[in-house]
Parts: C-alpha cells; structure tokens; sequence
C-alpha cells in the first residue's frame, strides 16, 4: 500500500510539472513575441519617422543648393557668351570666337537643367522668359557674326558702328537673363537669413562683368552713357562690397571678399589707363586703334572674371553656410535613426535570446518530465513485477507453511512409527512350535494379534508352496501352476 501510494504521488507531481512547465513556457514564448513586434513596430515608425524629416531637409536643401549653383552658372555662361562674342568683334580674335559657342552652348544646357529645379511658380515664369531670351541669343549672336565675317571681307576691318541695332539686340537679350538668373536666385533664397549677404554676391558677380561689358561696347561705339556706366557699375561694385563687408562673418567668406577688395581696386586703374588710351588715340587719330589695346582689355577682362568667380563663389558659400544648421540637423536625425536603428534591432535580438534560453530551458524541463515518466514507467514496472514477485512469494511461503505441516505431520508419523518400532525391537520370546509371542505381562499371542497390537501392520492370510505341498500333496502342483499364471498375468 505504502509502495502504491509513493506511485501515485510521483505521477501527479509529474503531472503538475507537466502541467506548469507549458503554462510558464507559453506565458514567456506569448511574452518575448509581444515585446519583439512592439519593439519593432516602435522602431518601424521612428524610422519612418525620421526618414521623412531626413529627406525632406535633404531634400530642400540638395535642391536648393543646386537652384542656386545653377542660377549662379546661368549668369556666369550669359555674361560670358557676351563677352566672348564682344571681345572677339573687338578684338578680332578667333579664339574669343570658339569660346563664343562653347559658353552658348553651355548656357543652353544650364537652361535645360533648371527647367527641372524649379517648382515654384514665379520661378517657372521666370524660367518661361529665360527660354524664350536664350532661344533668341543664338540667332542673334549669329547675325552680329555674319556681319563681322561680311565687313572684314569687304572692308578688310569691322565697322562697329554699321551694327549698332545689332549690337543692341544681342546685349539686351544677355542682360536679361543675367538679370533674371540673379531674380531666381533671389526668389529661391528669400526665405534664408543669409538672403542678402548671396544677393549681393551674386550682384557683385553680375555688376563686375557688366562693367567689363559696358566697357567693350563703349570701346566698340564710343557711347558717353556707355562711359558713365563704368563708373556707375564700378560704384555698385563697391557698394556690394561694403555690404558683404557687413554680413560676412566666416573666416573662409573673408578670405574671399579680401580677394574681391583687392581685385575691385586693381580694376578701376587698369580701367582708367585703357580710357586714357583710348581718348587719346581717338583725339590724334580718330578712332581707337583697337590693336594697341589688347593687353590692357584682356587684363581688365581677366580681372573682372576673377571678381564674377569669387563673387559666385562667397554666393555658393554663403548657401553652404545657411545650409550647414539644417546639414547638421540632418546629421542629428541620421544619428537618432542609428539610435533607433539600434534600439530596435538590440532588445530584438535579446528577445530572441531570451526566448530561445527559455525555450532551452522548457526543453530541458520537457525531457526532465519525460525522464520523469520514463521513471515512473519503470518504476511502475518494477512494482508490478514486485507485486508478482510478492504474489509469488506468498504461493512460496503457503506452500512452504503446507511443507512444514507435512513434515510436522510426517515426524510425528515417524515418531509414533518409531516408538512402534522400538516397541517391537529388541528379543521376543516366542514359542518354538505354536509361534505364539509372549508379552511384557507373561500373556502369549498369536503372531497376528501382537503385530497387529504392537504395529500399523494388517496380516492377510494365505498359504505358502511348501504348506500347499505338505497339506495338499495332491492338489499342490496344480494349485501352484495356476497361482504362477495368475501372478504372470
């Protein structure tokens, strides 16, 4: 009973173990999986979150770099096609002539690249008016051209004069679209505090060359207003100075406008000798001899281009350093994406982690229980073998008790026997011719009756061969014979 209660006992705490160990592990298997899906819900939309800030300032920015970069060439290329084109009708030189198509066709691309920058739609109606001015440059520059070619081959020299309208047109449609590249990129950059300090960068780039133009187009027509405009040029080229003078606080922006200080006042001396020059070989001669002031022009070109690059370049940077808070910003939110990131995939993985130790864990109960009932099985096996055992053990021992009684019984049969034995042991006196016994008391016995007395023993009567022979000598060999066969069969 004790055995079988001990049995029972073991099963139901197996069971109970059984029982609990799938309760606990799907409690933390259900745990670790809500805490992965939220942990990577939360991450999911934290970087969804600030992937939209990221490419929305990135974005902006990129796009605003690249508005004002391109609006910035679009001045450089138009200012640059006049230039070429003038100084090549001033000059006479081929080279200008080649550098002519190059910028055109440069200016030309510039154009197609912002047709794809500008959203906003006063800056698309500025683009309209860019397109159509570029488009009629081309056979404008073409005309003046000709009518170099057809002068030199006729007269053996050009004659400005004979193509002023010309003349006119083509530099009209230039200062337009530098006047227009210098809008859009003040409409662009309306919204940045360093909005005037690129404006008047760019106006600084854009009044240097015009100076250079007005210039050429006085040394080709001797125009006073052209003359006055110099001056006036170079006047607002100061004035930009002093405003930048005011705004620009980086040591980088500084170094560049020093450059521009030092250039606008190389300008004005170089300017002033060509005048010179020029009044004097008109009041000797009556025209400008053009070929004695070639060093001079391309010095005063060279400088003027070096002051619209620096200009264009303290404009770009200008751009990069209003840029740089939000270039940081998105430096910020790429860094909290990394965090997030990280937040994210980190208790992820230790979720994972704990719950494959977990699972571990609940594995090694599970083979714990089966190992437990395995146990059980055995030892419920070995009960049962016990129990037949026990069985068997109780027939063993009712059998052995039985012996026992049997063999009580047969010592004390053996004992009576062999007081009864004893009884007849010894010397017995009996009768020479009767055979009768005598006993203990004188009394005499026939051998029967004392046996029989004395012992277990039963006497049956018969005859002996030698009796049958003596007392039937007739009858006794057929006597014998028959009790011979009957003994055979």
């Amino acid at each position: 009973m004790a055995l079988r209660r001990a049995l029972k006992d073991i099963k139901e705490f197996g069971l109970a173990i059984n029982f609990s160990t799938m309760r606990v592990r799907q409690r933390l298997m259900a745990g670790y999986l809500l805490a992965a899906i939220l942990i990577t819900l939360s991450g999911i939309f934290g970087l969804y979150g600030t992937e939209k800030i990221v490419t929305l300032l990135q974005g902006k920015d990129e796009n605003l770099r690249s508005v004002v970069t391109t609006a910035s060439r679009l001045t450089h290329e138009a200012k640059d096609t006049e230039t070429s084109l003038t100084l090549y009708l001033l000059l006479g030189d081929k080279a200008f002539r080649e550098k002519y198509f190059l910028h055109l066709a440069n200016l030309k691309n510039v154009v197609a690249s912002l047709d794809e920058m500008i959203h906003l739609p006063q800056g698309k109606k500025i683009l309209t008016l860019i397109k159509s001015d570029t488009e009629l440059v081309i056979p404008a520059g073409k005309a003046l051209i000709d009518a170099f070619d057809t002068d030199v081959k006729t007269h053996g020299i050009y004659v400005p004069s004979d193509h002023v309208d010309l003349t006119t047109t083509f530099l009209t449609l230039t200062v337009n679209i530098r006047k227009y590249g210098l809008k859009l990129g003040e409409l662009e950059t309306d919204f940045l505090n360093k909005q005037q300090a690129i404006t008047a960068s760019m106006e600084l780039a854009s009044y240097a060359k015009r100076m250079q133009g007005h210039l050429i187009e006085y040394l080709l027509f001797q125009n006073t207003a052209d003359r006055q405009k110099i001056f006036d040029r170079y006047q607002s080229m100061k004035k930009m100075t002093s405003i930048l003078d005011e705004r620009v606080d980086n040591s980088t922006a500084r170094k560049i406008l020093d450059d521009i200080r030092t250039e606008t006042e190389q300008i004005m001396p170089a300017v002033l000798e060509l005048l010179e020059t020029n009044d004097g070989a008109i009041a000797k001669k009556g025209r400008h001899p053009l070929e004695n002031q070639d060093a001079l022009i391309r010095r005063v070109s060279a400088l003027t281009d070096s002051v619209r690059d620096n200009g264009l370049e303290l404009a770009r940077l200008n751009v990069a350093l209003e840029i740089e808070p939000k270039k940081l910003a998105l430096e910020n939110a790429r860094f909290v994406q990394f965090i997030i990131l990280v937040v994210t995939v980190i208790p992820v993985i230790l979720a994972f982690i704990l719950g494959y130790a977990a699972n571990r864990q609940a594995n090694d109960l599970d083979e714990s229980r089966s190992n437990l009932a395995d146990l059980n099985n055995e030892l419920s096996w070995r009960s049962n073998q016990l129990a037949i055992a026990n069985e068997r053990l109780k027939g063993e021992i009712l059998e052995h008790e039985k012996a026992e009684e049997e063999k009580s019984d047969l010592i004390i049969e053996l004992q009576n026997a062999l007081e009864q034995v004893k009884k007849l042991s010894g010397l017995l006196p009996i009768c020479a011719s009767c055979k009768k016994i005598r006993d203990d008391s004188g009394y005499w016995h026939q051998v029967e009756e004392y046996i029989g007395k004395h012992s277990e023993a039963q006497f049956s009567h018969g005859i002996c061969p030698d009796c049958i022979r003596s007392l039937y000598p007739e009858y006794a060999d057929e006597i014998l014979g028959r009790l011979e066969k009957e003994e055979k069969k």
